[in-house]
Order: structure tokens, then sequence, then C-alpha cells
């Protein structure tokens, strides 16, 4: 009886849309055993006119909420269910509609390497690269400015950025000068540039790129700002008011994307000097990072509307650990003797990175802390003692 008995579809939608906010709910909901996203792909599919109905934005929502469970990834990309195949048609169809490029650019934001040629491999990348650049390089004649389809376009191309098996296919879109050009101003979107820069074009050694920090000298300030955001969150805190006023959202780009890109940025001395005119809040945030490791904290997240939003980090963060690491290590280079590396973080108030290595290197097996980590922890330390 499948789109016949729309005031029972609306409450259920509306119990699963709510439900879906925990994540282990989401979890049970993608379930195939349970069976529940099979039905409501068949719902999607057959009832006729289905976006007029009220019970759609519901089951959109549901999409959303999973996308960003990891859990349920591989439910959302099984060719069985056919989400994945249904978002990619809605796309193309409904050139208007934020929430299906709400759901990819999610699903980037949590999962896993192995799950992204999924999303690479579609005929959708041309599409959202389109719409992103027909917004333009000034985001502040961007329809819906922070919430609209240019906007999450820009989120999705940022999220993806991480990945190395997307860096070939971003190349191949040719849109470097956008997100170059995007990168040069000193605003929230300009740091979504940035980052696909740091992460996707850093090796090109383009001209361009190894002059970005040294032309604009405030793309380290901010990237460190996003940083410190997400790691100290409190809203009396200067950094956070100053970050949500220029319209970033907890949660909508994670640490590991923020923190390869200043891993790629501070390859090369040059980029290393201008890095380093933020020296001592760059060591600070990075030892505070790896403490929290240490400490085995819960990942860094706060509540948001309707459930917690979470910037990645903490003690199963294997991924964000490693990145820490290298990119102290690539800081590490521009101070020729261990001397002078010494007095660096002996500027670092109340933080011993000899103590905070160590610690890391003598964690219990049970924690399972991954040998390259510990390669790089202990190569760091030795400069240190």
């Amino acid at each position: 009886n499948i789109g016949q008995m729309d005031a029972l579809c609306s409450l259920l939608t509306r119990i699963l849309w709510y439900l879906s906010r925990n994540q282990a709910c989401c979890v049970m909901i993608s379930s195939s055993k349970v069976g529940i996203l099979s039905v409501l792909i068949k719902i999607l599919t057959e009832v006729p006119n289905i976006m007029e109905r009220y019970y759609f934005n519901g089951m959109m929502n549901i999409f959303i909420n999973m996308s960003l469970a990891c859990p349920c990834h591989c439910e959302l990309i099984s060719s069985e269910l056919g989400v994945l195949s249904y978002l990619r048609s809605y796309i193309l169809t409904h050139h208007n509609d934020v929430r299906p490029v709400v759901v990819l650019s999610n699903f980037l934001l949590t999962t896993k390497s192995e799950t992204v040629p999924v999303v690479v491999y579609t005929n959708v990348m041309n599409i959202l690269m389109d719409r992103l650049t027909r917004g333009g390089v000034d985001p502040t004649v961007w329809h819906q400015r922070h919430t609209g389809m240019t906007s999450w376009c820009l989120n999705f191309f940022t999220n993806l950025s991480y990945f190395p098996i997307s860096h070939d296919v971003i190349r191949n879109l040719d849109q470097f000068t956008f997100f170059y050009t995007l990168c040069r101003a000193g605003t929230i979107e300009g740091m979504k540039a940035t980052i696909i820069i740091g992460n996707v074009y850093c090796c090109d050694s383009r001209p361009l790129v190894n002059r970005l920090l040294a032309e604009h000298e405030f793309i380290i300030p901010l990237l460190a700002d996003i940083f410190d955001y997400g790691i100290r969150y409190d809203r009396i805190r200067d950094v956070v008011i100053n970050v949500e006023a220029m319209g970033f959202q907890y949660g909508e780009t994670r640490l590991r994307a923020i923190i390869s890109a200043l891993k790629n940025l501070s390859i090369g001395n040059e980029k290393k000097a201008v890095m380093l005119k933020e020296e001592t809040r760059l060591l600070s945030l990075t030892l505070t990072a790896i403490d929290d490791f240490n400490n085995d904290i819960d990942y860094y997240g706060i509540y948001l509307r309707y459930g917690v939003e979470t910037m990645g980090g903490g003690g199963r963060d294997f991924e964000l650990l490693q990145l820490l690491l290298e990119l102290l290590l690539q800081l590490s280079f521009y101070y020729e003797s261990n001397l002078s590396l010494q007095e660096a973080y002996a500027r670092v108030p109340d933080l011993s990175a000899a103590d905070i290595l160590q610690r890391l290197l003598t964690l219990p097996i049970e924690r399972n802390v991954p040998v390259e980590s510990k390669r790089c922890a202990a190569l760091l330390l030795s400069r240190l003692v």
C-alpha cells in the first residue's frame, strides 16, 4: 500500500528521522537485516510525485544523518539497495535541491578511503564543479552563501580533497585558477579553497602555489583559527566567536583535511618560514591534539541543533594522529640544529613536547598505536632529548 497512506508514512518517517540523529539508531535503521532502507528506496522510486509529499523531506534528512555515520556507509553505497544511484540520478535532474549534495559531502567527512572510489567515479563530479564555479569567486554574492548549493559543492570538494585517489580527478576538472582566486580572499570559503590547494596541488610545483603563503600571510592564521576552534571549542572564546561570525559551522570540515593541508603547505623552507610566524600557536595546538589522543578523549564534538557535530580527533582517530606527527616532523626540518628545535618547543607554554611524545610511545598495547606513528614520534623525540 505504499503511497496510499500518506499520514502514516509521514508519522513513521518523522520518527525515523528523529531516531537517525543518534548514530546507534542510525546503524540499526540502515541495517539490511531490518530492511528499512529498501522500503525507503521503494517509496522514493515508486510513489508518483514523491517530491511533493510531506514525508519526502524527512526521508532526505534520514539519508543526511546516515551519511554522517561511517558504520552506515556500506549500506549507503550498496548497489543492491541503490541509495547512491538514486541520489546521483536526483542530482542530475533536480539542479536546485542541495540535499543530495549534502549527503555526498557528509559521506566524505567520515568515510574511509576504500569507499571513496564509489563517489569519485560517478558522473556527478563535473556537475558539482560546474555548479560551484557558476557561483563565482566572490562568496558575498552566492545565493544562500553559507547553506546554498555553491557552498555545499565547495564543502564536497574540500572534504574530497583529503583522499589521494581524488587528486587526479580534481586536477582533471581544470579549475586550479578558480580555487587559487577564491583562496586569496580572507574568508571561510577561501580557507576551504586553500585546503583543496594544499591537498591536491601542493606537489605540482606550480609557482603560484609556492608563492601563496608569502603573498597572502592571513592564510596560516586563519587555518590555525579553525584548528583552534575545532579542538578547544568554547562559545565565549574570541576565536570561536570570530570563526562563527565568518560563517563556519562546526563539523562541516574535519580536522584531517585541515591538518593534511597544513602538512602539505609546510613542504619547502620558504613556506615553512611563513608558517612558523605562527610557530608557538601551531606547535601548541598540535601538541594539544596529540596529548588528547594520549588521554583517549572522545572525538572533538559539540551538541548543535539536533545532535552532536564532530571535527574528528580523540583517542581512536589514528589518521589524525599520523597527520599531526607528520606536520611536526615537516616543521622540524626548518630548524638546522637540535638546540634551535628545542628552543622553539620551550616557547610553547604549559606543554612538554618530549613528555607528550614519550607518553605516546609508551601507551599500552591495547591502544593499538600504529607502528608508523610510533616511528614519527621516536624520530622527533630523538631531536628533543
